[in-house]
């Protein structure tokens, strides 16, 4: 092999021992040179002589025992091959870079890339013929028979590569050849002493954490390193290759998987999957943020990830191995076939991991797709006697790690704590006083109090209202005290002293709301309590009918009505608000009014988060609509409301004044005009409320009419090539988002995204993979699969009984 000297003279140099380290081709010391220039170099002699022999083990020559500085010579020529437990000691080169560019100037700049077909260096990252020897062996080549190969194969990388069956250094000069998948690339790391063989430092920097040596202690499921991480995850932790070398076996008496010999911190790898730590090495597993979160689904016929949870080739191995995956003769294997599912899976048979690069691959029933695990959201009951997760919420055994966790949960010793307990409640609990998780397996234990049940949130939507005079719920939005807990913490609210706190508060809102000091989640009893401006109410999100008042000075939203944070962008937008940027726009301004509101020149919506803001007439509050629910239409020529759905005059002031109308001189105005619609409206230019008595009135575009509202009921259709809402039944782009979000829908980033693509339908849709509200305004647009149109359901549809006729 070649290497640089660790020490040299004009005449000699000391090389790093190493297995398979000797000297280059006649760069050998004779007998007689050997003793000067080993001594000169740290060698001494035993007894004052030479030790000469014929060792297989020693590297021919001249050479330095690392353990006791011993000086041999070795007679057998360059056959024999050095254990790396000698220094060799060779003449000293004219030119360093004669043979190559040494080996210590190439450390760790060099990277060896996985052995996948097609994979080779990355534009500029290649090393030239002469640099190729230096840095092959600075990742663990080897020169076979001391000779770098060169050839101009078709199935090789271009330039410098290892064949993994003896780490054979390789040279290839054609270009344009493509890599069959066996060969590794040598390659220059991309940011210097970034990685070189099986390492990964700066990926898994801050990512290890290094178990204590106790028997039986390694790491819990999902938070192993795989063996090719291993020595980058321990170094990171103190470890260190003894002799240069990851040590790896299936031993009985170790952790499996990755772990350090406490006595000198050596990295070794276990890979006896039932061995048992015996109590003198401690486990390197990553840390608990780092668990890479995958599931494994069934060998069934067309079974694959849904879309946006599959797996990349670069974390496939990992995630793979995560769930019981293992490397088939230590090769991951990469393919473009037909009948397995498409990207990260495991073969049925013996769970060799596989990467399909064919995207319309079906599973034909003999593989296990690997998948991101959807989040499980779990929430903390209060430690209360007889306290427990409600029926389908409990946490399996293999999730109440991860569950307790995100919840404040430590691991006491490392262990999660099993037990068949009658005092404590069923399934995942943490003991309240040292939060330490445990897993009840008695499913008639009873909490006697001081454990707290870690349960799957309930999947609700909840809205946090601000903290006002007056603010509460509306009738039909409060959260049951049953399902407090899990509302109110899932918009940030969180159990004083682990206690949730209920009672009659004048001041406080009634229902659930949290404290606006601490967020402490709290249950009001008496429905007749005032918010007295300290309290936030946590309400059911839902359809919000909302109304736009004018920019007058002074204006805002009566007392409770206002509309939250979460709800302005799409209640605004169904008002005809314009997102600035896309984007809602938040702040504490003392000259706005406080909550959603427009401003009104070019309609960008706002969120103004001052309670004491006063608005200076420039901005138009977006508030939650009085009982006179009312809509009001665009001034369009020949708008009028729909048949049945007129405010009679006794209703017009209310509905009219709720849609943003003023009474001009504190009065209605009545007439009998034929340019203007029938009914209540509105005069576009200064919101004035009128009624019209004229039938046959036709709007010249210049009013607004003011109609009850028809509540628009949404159904979402399936994701499929072409599917499309139905002519007549296509929601506007202020209904979209309200009526999206009924069914599941939300805003992505908070933004509501319209645009004129081909590939989606036209009109009101959802994103499959994430439920994204979006709107297409390509009339010629086609659904490509991905999305679910949102449409107006009109249709009635009743299931007649069977029977003749």
């Amino acid at each position: 092999g070649v290497s640089s000297a660790l020490y040299k003279t004009p005449e000699a140099r000391l090389l790093r021992q190493g297995p398979g380290i000797k000297c280059e081709p006649s760069h050998d010391l004779s007998q007689n040179e050997c003793i000067q220039a080993a001594t000169s170099l740290g060698g001494v002699l035993f007894d004052n002589e030479l030790a000469v022999g014929y060792w297989r083990n020693a590297p021919p020559g001249c050479s330095i025992a690392t353990n006791g500085g011993r000086i041999f010579y070795n007679f057998i020529d360059h056959k024999s091959f050095n254990d790396g437990n000698y220094n060799p000691v060779c003449k000293a080169l004219e030119d360093e870079a004669t043979f190559s560019i040494s080996r210590k100037a190439l450390e760790e700049k060099a990277t060896l890339y996985t052995a996948i077909q097609g994979n080779k260096c990355i534009s500029g990252h290649d090393f030239s013929e002469d640099e190729c020897a230096a840095a092959a062996a600075s990742v663990g080549g080897r020169l076979r028979d001391g000779n770098i190969v060169v050839g101009d194969w078709s199935h090789t990388p271009p330039g410098c590569f290892i064949e993994p069956s003896d780490k054979g250094i390789h040279f290839g000069t054609k270009f344009g050849s493509v890599n069959a998948g066996s060969f590794h690339p040598v390659c220059r790391a991309e940011t210097e002493g970034e990685a070189t063989l099986f390492e990964m430092s700066k990926a898994l920097e801050n990512k290890a954490t290094l178990y204590p040596a106790i028997q039986g202690i390694k790491c819990t499921p999902g938070h192993y390193f795989t063996k090719e991480q291993c020595i980058a995850a321990a170094k990171s932790v103190g470890g260190h290759l003894r002799n240069g070398r990851l040590i790896a076996g299936g031993w009985g008496h170790t952790p499996s998987g990755c772990f350090l010999e406490p006595s000198d911190n050596a990295i070794h790898f276990g890979t006896n999957i039932f061995s048992n730590n015996a109590g003198i090495f401690r486990s390197v597993c990553r840390l608990e943020s780092e668990i890479i979160v995958a599931t494994l689904l069934p060998n069934r016929e067309e079974t694959k990830c849904k879309q946006g949870h599959g797996f990349s080739i670069e974390s496939c191995v990992a995630a793979a191995s995560s769930v019981g995956g293992i490397l088939r003769d230590e090769e991951f294997e990469v393919g473009d076939w037909t009948t397995t599912p498409p990207g990260c899976f495991i073969e049925a048979a013996d769970k060799a991991i596989h990467f399909n690069r064919n995207v319309d691959g079906i599973n034909a029933g003999y593989f296990q797709p690997v998948c991101i695990k959807e989040p499980i959201e779990a929430v903390l009951l209060p430690s209360r006697s007889g306290s427990k997760c409600t029926p389908y919420h409990d946490f399996s055994k293999e999730e109440c790690i991860a569950a307790a966790l995100s919840v404040g949960g430590l691991l006491r010793d490392y262990n999660l704590i099993v037990g068949d307990w009658l005092h404590t409640p069923y399934g995942c609990f943490v003991q309240e006083k040292d939060k330490a998780i445990h897993f009840g397996t008695n499913i008639d234990g009873l909490n006697y109090g001081g454990f707290q049940p870690v349960c799957i949130a309930e999947s609700v939507k909840a809205v946090l209202l601000p903290a006002r005079d007056g603010t509460k719920c509306t009738q039909g939005h409060d959260f049951s005290k049953e399902d407090c807990i899990a509302a109110a913490a899932s918009v940030g609210g969180n159990l004083r002293d682990g206690k949730f706190i209920t009672g009659s508060w004048p001041d406080a809102p009634p229902g659930c709301f949290i404290e606006l000091s601490d967020g402490a989640i709290h249950f009001g009893m008496n429905n007749a309590t005032v918010n007295a401006g300290n309290f936030q109410p946590v309400c059911i999100k839902g359809p919000v009918e909302a109304t736009l008042l004018p920019a007058i000075p002074g204006m805002k939203c009566k007392s409770g009505h206002d509309i939250s944070q979460e709800e302005c962008m799409c209640a605004a937008l169904s008002l005809g608000g314009n997102p600035r940027d896309d984007q809602l726009i938040i702040g504490g301004w003392a000259h706005t009014p406080s909550g959603c509101f427009i401003q009104e020149k070019d309609k960008a919506i706002h969120f103004g988060t001052n309670i004491d803001g006063t608005n200076f007439g420039t901005f138009q509050p977006v508030c939650i609509t009085e009982k006179a629910k009312a809509r009001l239409l665009p001034s369009h020529k020949g708008n009028k409301c729909a048949e049945g759905l007129d405010f009679s005059k006794d209703d017009c002031i209310a509905a009219a004044l709720s849609a943003g109308g003023y009474l001009r001189d504190g009065d209605i105005a009545v007439g009998d005009w034929s340019y203007a619609p029938s009914g209540c409206f509105i005069k576009s230019s200064d919101k004035a409320i009128h009624f019209g008595t004229n039938i046959d009135g036709i709007n010249n575009g210049y009013f607004r009419p003011v109609c009850i509202p028809e509540p628009v009921k949404a159904t979402l259709l399936p994701p499929r090539q072409g599917s499309s809402c139905l002519s007549g039944s296509e929601l506007t782009e202020e209904q979209c988002c309200a009526a999206a979000e009924l069914i599941g829908g939300n805003l992505r980033g908070g933004k509501f995204i319209v645009g004129d693509w081909s590939n989606t339908p036209s009109g009101c849709f959802l994103d499959a993979s994430d439920k994204a509200i979006h709107f297409g305004k390509n009339v010629a647009s086609i659904n490509n699969g991905s999305f679910q149109p949102v449409c107006a359901a009109k249709t009635k549809v009743a299931l007649l009984p069977s029977g003749k006729g």
